[in-house]
């Protein structure tokens, strides 16, 4: 999307902006033209459900560092696996925990390490979660994960 440098001036600058925030997108204008309309750009990833738009992560992002996290998706919520508003038996869901943890490539090498743009563009790593609530026992997953810059825009839903 983009936003005027002035709101007031149609003819002034214009930076381009991510919109998380569904509700603040009637404020900016799309940036390619699509039948004659001017319409946003969309980006989708992995979906990790919680309530809210972003989840804070202790850590970093970078070649070498981590970052974990939390998040839970209470018994009630809408889009908890195991809630059905048709089905009876399933009324109400399960309390789902989940711990998120990424660990990126660093050491010499490394899959992507003598790659134009690691550390820049693309990070490759180790993706581990362990999932509470569906099972006895939590369940433990692990798998290699590899992200791509798609923007050098720093700040989310910003208007300046």
């Amino acid at each position: 999307m983009e936003s005027l440098s002035d709101p007031k001036n149609p003819n002034s600058g214009r930076t381009v902006v991510l919109v998380t925030d569904p509700a603040r997108l009637p404020e900016f204008q799309g940036v390619a033209t699509r039948f004659g309309k001017r319409v946003g750009v969309r980006y989708g990833s992995v979906s990790f459900d919680f309530p809210g738009t972003s989840l804070a992560l202790v850590g970093g992002v970078g070649p070498g560092v981590g970052c974990l996290g939390s998040l839970s998706l209470p018994a009630d919520y809408v889009t908890n696996p195991f809630k059905h508003r048709y089905q009876p038996a399933h009324r109400e869901g399960f309390d789902i925990g989940r711990q998120i943890t990424f660990k990126f490539d660093g050491s010499p090498g490394s899959s992507l390490q003598n790659a134009p743009g690691y550390g820049v563009q693309t990070l490759s790593g180790t993706y581990k979660e362990t999932i509470s609530g569906l099972h006895k026992i939590p369940l433990k997953v692990e798998g290699s994960v590899v992200l791509s810059r798609i923007s050098q825009v720093d700040k989310l839903n910003n208007s300046n």
